[in-house]
């Protein structure tokens, strides 16, 4: 598995990593490389290929449907976990429900399972299908926390406000 540094091209393996001054630097042209998938890499390509399959290199969540009832709803957020996770989990689907700011003493974080995925055939119940970008700050980090778990990383990627749009 390769990946392309972004000032000079060229494509890198996990042993063509340079540790400059504590960060992960391409070997040709010293550019700092970034995104949470970097530190993997030096754990092994094996961990890196998996970790793209459920990430993408921004550290975004590949597995995930996002919906939005509106600002006007206390349960603002549904994630649908989707992928093949049900062995895990006795063949149940999961999803999470979620005001903006589920961790407030006041905000709300709850995590349900069905027999089948709740946003199939239909989602209109659950509201707007949106963007994981669209979401609070703490709605993605909420999010994350239960992605790991399901997908057994014990990496979390941090949440860049920079995600916002």
């Amino acid at each position: 598995m390769r990946f392309k540094c972004p000032r000079c091209g060229r494509g890198i393996h996990d042993h063509d990593l340079l540790l400059k001054a504590g960060v992960i630097c391409c070997t040709d042209c010293s550019q700092e490389l970034r995104g949470p998938w970097i530190s993997l890499c030096t754990e092994g390509v094996k961990n890196a290929r998996r970790f793209l399959s459920f990430f993408t290199p921004e550290g975004l969540p590949k597995k995930v449907r996002v919906y939005d009832c509106g600002e006007d709803s206390i349960e603002r957020y549904t994630v649908v976990f989707t992928g093949t996770y049900r062995k895990k989990t006795n063949g149940s689907f999961w999803y999470l429900g979620m005001s903006e700011n589920p961790f407030h003493p006041q905000g709300i974080g709850m995590h349900g399972e069905d027999t089948k995925q709740i946003d199939r055939p239909s989602y209109s119940h659950l509201g707007k299908k949106i963007e994981f970008t669209d979401m609070t700050v703490d709605a993605q980090r909420c999010t994350l926390n239960t992605y790991i778990d399901l997908w057994d990383f014990n990496t979390v990627p941090k949440v860049k406000k920079d995600w916002k749009k």
